[in-house]
């Protein structure tokens, strides 16, 4: 039982007791990529069906290279409190918070985190959403490039772009979402 709890917890879903009150439905995120820093910009929201209050623990996987920490900056928030970040506990590649969701409600939490990429990729962990057994219903995401930076590759295409001033915008927008695959992107650097 320990073996099956710890594989929840590394693969980003809650403690499986409150798997089937609990509900991942929907998510907002903004990636920029700079020279030196590929920053994550998220809003989570979660579903709470039962009768009762469910504080469970959150496990975020954040993708890493190697033996290599290239973790920076990493900051949760409840969304009825946006100027209080949620404690959050780093181990390794995984950042554990505790979301508290009243009963029959709906919640969003903003994870923020900045991480060193390695010059020519940046990588964004989506499978981990299959450990909830089901899709998420509203995907949203948009990356945010500067125009001395040349997007070579996307593992998953973006649905649209545009130009905004010195930076390039791309979209991508889903529904009923279950990622088979991680959030890369290559890329390289003009000097």
């Amino acid at each position: 039982m320990r073996l099956i709890i710890a594989a929840f917890l590394l693969f980003g879903a809650v403690i499986p007791v409150f798997s089937q009150q609990i509900d991942f439905y929907r998510e907002e995120i903004t990636f920029e990529l700079d020279s030196l820093f590929f920053t994550v910009n998220g809003d989570y929201y979660f579903r709470n069906t039962s009768d009762n209050l469910l504080s469970p623990k959150v496990t975020f996987p954040i993708a890493s290279s190697g033996s290599q920490r290239l973790l920076d900056t990493i900051m949760v928030f409840a969304q009825e409190n946006l100027a209080n970040p949620v404690p959050v506990t780093l181990k390794d590649t995984l950042a554990r918070f505790t979301i508290n969701l009243p009963p029959e409600s709906e919640r969003m939490f903003k994870v923020i985190y900045r991480q060193r990429h390695n010059g020519s990729a940046a990588k964004y962990i989506l499978t981990s959403t299959n450990f909830w057994k089901k899709p998420i219903e509203d995907a949203r995401y948009s990356l945010v490039v500067p125009h001395y930076i040349d997007i070579t590759g996307f593992s998953i295409p973006p649905d649209s772009d545009t130009n905004f001033g010195d930076r390039r915008i791309y979209y991508w927008k889903k529904a009923q979402f279950m990622p088979d695959k991680e959030f890369i992107l290559s890329f390289t650097i003009d000097n």
